[in-house]
């Protein structure tokens, strides 16, 4: 599995949510010249490009159709994909997310209630660990 870092210098950011509307608006919330941000509205692309790039970091929405964030879940908990993990949701149950969903969850961002200067800050912090 190729490390991002040797397909460029800029690391690679996934995002998977299946609303127009909200994946348009972390697209902009997130958009920064120091990151490879590459967004989906369904599993498939966004499991390929999961593995092609390995990223250090994944947006997923709980709520993608057909169970696709278990999917993806399930990939990560398996260790078949290294990579930290934080859910977008419109429940406010971040406790019980994480205790159904499995620990290796970073953290859950509240969709309707999420402030674009917390979110970047979440990015930069997850990707500073990422580098040490």
């Amino acid at each position: 599995m190729p490390n991002h870092k040797t397909l460029s210098q800029k690391p690679y950011l996934i995002f998977v949510e299946h609303d127009y509307y909200i994946r348009e608006l972390y697209k902009e919330i997130l958009a920064s010249p120091q990151l490879n941000l590459l967004a989906f509205s369904n599993i498939l692309p966004a499991l390929k490009a999961i593995r092609k790039y390995n990223p250090p970091l994944v947006f997923v929405d709980v709520d993608l159709p057909g169970g696709a964030a278990l999917k993806i879940l399930k990939q990560i908990d398996q260790g078949k994909i290294k990579t930290k993990v934080v859910l977008l949701s419109n429940f406010e149950g971040k406790d019980v997310i994480r205790k159904y969903l499995g620990q290796q969850i970073e953290n859950v961002i509240e969709t309707t209630h999420a402030n674009p200067d917390e979110v970047t800050r979440l990015v930069y912090k997850i990707l500073a660990e990422h580098q040490k």
